[in-house]
């Protein structure tokens, strides 16, 4: 493992299943969002509701083309990704549906955070408590989008592979022992 590369059949199989638990993983919060706006959008505001619907629908297009594209990327046997030998297709390792799930994950994201403008330039806010908190909640947004952007930076000019991580962990184990 020196070289960085995998060649042990359960660690691929590990690392396929990560793209479930981070790629499709990381639209539960939106949806999560998204449920909120649902009891936050009052039903006297139905450009509103219909921008919602569609907020849900692209949320919930960009996450099951996620699933379907983690799972089929290499071709309709998933098994591919941890065949034996390096040449093999791995999803993994693809920075290509790396960038195709970023866009996606990045489009939905920025829609979350645009989404309640219209609401809150229509609130009343006296309160300089109010204005501060909900500032705060679009800085979250916006701080998210940054970290995104640049995670997006580092796998593209970095690497895509934390088999550098786990050749690390392994060599720490190893001394340990």
């Amino acid at each position: 493992m020196d070289d960085f590369n995998v060649n042990n059949t359960a660690l691929k199989k590990i690392r396929f299943a990560t793209n479930y638990f981070f790629d499709t993983g990381i639209y539960f919060p939106k949806f999560s969002i998204i449920t909120f706006y649902w009891n936050l959008v009052p039903i006297t505001h139905p450009e509103m509701r219909i921008a919602l619907y569609v907020l849900l629908g692209i949320t919930s297009s960009f996450a099951l083309a996620t699933f379907l594209g983690d799972t089929f990327w290499c071709g309709a046997d998933p098994s591919v990704n941890w065949a034996e030998g390096d040449d093999n297709c791995q999803t993994f390792t693809s920075m290509t549906l790396m960038r195709i799930n970023w866009g996606m994950n990045f489009t939905s994201e920025v829609l979350n955070v645009l989404y309640p403008i219209p609401l809150v330039r229509s609130l009343i806010m006296t309160s300089k408590r109010k204005k501060a908190g909900v500032a705060l909640i679009f800085g979250l947004g916006i701080i998210t989008i940054i970290v995104s952007i640049g995670r997006f930076i580092t796998t593209t000019f970095a690497s895509n592979d934390i088999s550098i991580c786990a050749s690390l962990a392994l060599k720490t184990s190893r001394q340990q022992v």
